[in-house]
């Protein structure tokens, strides 16, 4: 049905982009269909990765989805999407973290993150070392925080069994700025290029 197709405006000028989105059928997602028409592909998934987003249209159906990884020892990843679900859904994103093995996010959502919990920092290393320690159910899995910066570093704070949490800096190889295009979804190329390392069996460190 062409009414319930989303649909994306962008403008994009000087490197910078704008844009205003119609997530349409997504915003109407009701918790049946995950249940009974989309279950088989969950129970054949080894990792479920959402985006912060879903959380404005249907938190039941992502509650759901993380409270099954847990209780089958699945990896389940939770992308932060944008600051204001941070501030302004954080009761239902603080429901969804004991659940997270993974997170994802930028510096901007993870200093939103931050201040909506009354951490009084902005450093990224820190506040990835928080998010790293926040209460989890499934203890059989490390939690890894990865939070983007640009072209500054990227920060990873992984639980250490025993051993606190270990935060690594990746540096990010320069690109000239007369190369960049166009930025939109350059957080989901990277979310996405990362998941398939992890499918295949690749650390951190590779």
């Amino acid at each position: 049905n062409a009414e319930y197709m989303g649909t994306c405006a962008v403008l994009v000028h000087d490197n910078e982009r704008s844009l205003v989105a119609n997530v349409a059928a997504a915003g109407d997602f009701p918790l049946d269909h995950l249940r009974f028409k989309a279950w088989e592909h969950v129970e054949a998934a080894k990792i479920c990765y959402v985006e912060g987003f879903f959380i404005t249209t249907n938190h039941a159906a992502m509650m759901c989805l993380a409270e099954h990884c847990a209780k089958s020892n699945k990896v389940f990843t939770l992308n932060l999407s944008a600051p204001f679900l941070c501030e302004f859904f954080k009761d239902q994103m603080d429901a969804l973290m004991p659940y997270t093995d993974f997170i994802f996010g930028n510096e901007s959502e993870a200093e939103t993150f931050a201040k909506a919990h009354g951490w009084d920092t902005t450093d990224i290393d820190e506040i990835a070392h928080r998010m790293a320690q926040l209460p989890k159910v499934n203890q059989q899995r490390r939690r890894v925080v990865v939070i983007t910066q640009g072209h500054k570093y990227t920060c990873i704070a992984t639980t250490w069994r025993g051993a606190g949490v270990k935060v690594t800096r990746f540096p990010v190889e320069p690109l000239e700025k007369s190369k960049i295009v166009d930025t939109n979804g350059a957080g989901d190329s990277f979310v996405g290029g990362f998941l398939y390392g992890l499918a295949k069996g690749l650390d951190t460190d590779d």
